[in-house]
């Protein structure tokens, strides 16, 4: 899938493999709400039949659930109660709030916001300074597990 991360999970049918071993536990996801924002726009979906709609009810057709981390736009504080939804798409943000499938997450940590998962990785990527931007134990893991095109340094003796 070569669309921006925060999209790719539901237009390239990720969410399949998610729920389908799903045993009816409830799956919650973490998304920020820039993310969320980015996931409502139709260019992500022009493979899929159903556009948008197809890859909401792939993502919710199970219980599924968002939590949505809040993000700050200059001085204000992005939730579900003031975050831009294109208009065709108002009700159907209305519906899915409304029926608990997004939830804004309420525990979030006010010092942490002008940090963006797509900053990390592109520091991660090109090998520069990204570890203060994460919990101690999550770059930790990164590191031993080279995950996202993480590479260690060599030194040189």
């Amino acid at each position: 899938c070569h669309e921006s991360r925060s999209v790719c999970r539901l237009s390239c049918g990720k969410t399949d493999v998610l729920t389908r071993y799903n045993t009816g536990a409830q799956i919650g996801i973490v998304l920020g709400a820039n993310s969320l924002i980015n996931i409502f726009n139709d260019k992500y979906y022009k493979k899929l039949n159903g556009g948008l709609l197809e890859a909401f009810g792939q993502l919710f057709h199970k219980d599924v659930r968002l939590y949505l981390y809040p993000y700050k736009f200059r001085k204000e504080l992005i939730t579900t109660d003031n975050m831009l939804i294109p208009d065709n798409y108002d009700y159907l943000f209305k519906y899915l709030i409304s029926n608990g499938k997004i939830i804004d997450f309420d525990e979030h940590n006010a010092e942490n916001l002008h940090i963006f998962s797509h900053k990390v990785l592109e520091l991660i990527e090109e090998g520069k300074d990204w570890e203060s931007l994460v919990p101690k134990r999550i770059a930790i893991k990164i590191k031993e597990q080279e995950l996202f095109k993480y590479k260690a340094k060599l030194i040189e003796k």
